[in-house]
């Protein structure tokens, strides 16, 4: 579907998505074209919105229908911009995502994507100015992840929890791509919340989970309750870590 709008190998394609399937499943038609996905932060609106797209020059866009606002309020400055794919309801001039994963395969040999060529541009956090592209190809993808595997003894049968954003680091390249490797889950939530972090845990079934900044001294501080050893988490990993 991806290749009946344009994108070709080594295009730039820019994901404006939340956490959710369609981001994972579009990462991995992306990456099997020889393309290079470039997510955006889901909550950009505005000018740095605009910046962080005009930035990779994407030819093609993918932009979830409850971020439809914010990316129609810049869209007419993006002079690279050729199509537009909704995931949700499509507008006019858009592209549905569920149309394209509905596309038959077209016969045509799959593309041959090498270790060394490009898989993602990832944004910088944008501290000392305006946000930076970093080039990432396959090959760090995937030693990265090996290398969460070994380094935490990962098993097959490990449910790997995240609930930070697909767009970072943490959750793609050190969540998705890890349990790929293993052929285990990789449990995504949609955002991180304290309260709902621990239910989530035993929804999923999580036996791995991380976290990143402040979280776990946030999780640490909440009172205690009935169900606070009801789960089958055997590890947790993540910086900083607090006394």
């Amino acid at each position: 579907g991806l290749r009946g709008v344009g994108v070709r190998h080594r295009s730039n394609v820019s994901v404006f998505l939340p956490n959710c399937m369609e981001f994972v499943v579009t990462w991995f038609a992306i990456a099997r074209l020889g393309a290079v996905m470039a997510p955006v932060n889901s909550s950009l609106c505005g000018r740095p919105l605009r910046d962080a797209l005009v930035l990779v020059q994407s030819e093609v866009v993918v932009v979830h229908e409850s971020l439809w606002a914010q990316f129609a309020e810049i869209r007419p400055e993006l002079a690279s911009l050729r199509e537009v794919i909704v995931v949700g309801h499509a507008v006019p001039g858009t592209h549905a995502w569920s149309d394209l994963r509905a596309c038959a395969a077209d016969g045509s040999p799959p593309q041959t994507v090498h270790f060394s060529e490009l898989c993602l541009l990832l944004y910088t956090s944008g501290s000392t100015g305006k946000s930076k592209a970093v080039r990432i190809p396959h090959r760090y993808v995937l030693r990265q992840a090996q290398g969460v595997v070994d380094g935490l003894g990962l098993r097959p049968d490990a449910v790997l929890y995240c609930p930070y954003p697909l767009f970072h680091l943490d959750a793609a390249v050190m969540t998705v791509a890890p349990a790929l490797l293993l052929r285990g889950v990789a449990a995504i939530g949609a955002r991180f919340s304290v309260s709902r972090y621990w239910e989530e845990m035993r929804q999923f079934q999580a036996t791995v989970f991380d976290f990143m900044g402040a979280t776990l001294t946030m999780l640490w501080k909440q009172p205690p309750g009935p169900n606070d050893r009801q789960h089958k988490a055997r590890l947790g990993w993540g910086v900083p870590l607090p006394a």
